[in-house]
C-alpha cells in the first residue's frame, strides 16, 4: 500500500503482498481512523490490520489476531469505515460456493 500527501506526492509504503502480519494478500477497504489510524480489510487473509499513521502495524482484528472478534469460517471482511463516534465497523462476506451467501455489518469498537 501506498500513502500520498494531499498534492499526490509519494510519502511512504505501508506493509508488502503476504500472509503475515502487516502484509496484504488481498486488501478491499481502508479506511482512516480519528487519530489517522491506517485500517485495511483483507479479504484474503480474513483480517482487518490497524496501522499508525506512520505505517507501525498497531493491531490485527480477526483469525489470529490480537482481537477476539472472529468472522465465521468462510465469511471474511470485505470493506471497513469509521462511524461518526469513532466506531470501527466491518461488512464481512460469506464466500463460499455452495448455500446462500450473506453479508453481515459487525461494529467492532
Amino acid at each position: 500500500m501506498q500513502v500520498f500527501d494531499g498534492e499526490g506526492r509519494f510519502i511512504r509504503s505501508i506493509g508488502s503482498e503476504g500472509d503475515g502480519p502487516g502484509q496484504f494478500k488481498l486488501a478491499t477497504g481502508i479506511a482512516v481512523g480519528e487519530a489517522g489510524e491506517i485500517i485495511v480489510s483483507d479479504s484474503g487473509r480474513k483480517d482487518i490490520q490497524v496501522f499508525s499513521k506512520e505505517g507501525e502495524l498497531l493491531q490485527i482484528i480477526g483469525k489470529g489476531g490480537d482481537s477476539d472478534v472472529v468472522w465465521d469460517s468462510n465469511a471474511s471482511p470485505f470493506a471497513v469505515c469509521t462511524s461518526g463516534d469513532g466506531r470501527l465497523v466491518a461488512l464481512t462476506h460469506d464466500k463460499t460456493d455452495t448455500g446462500p451467501k450473506k453479508s453481515e455489518i459487525v461494529v467492532l469498537s
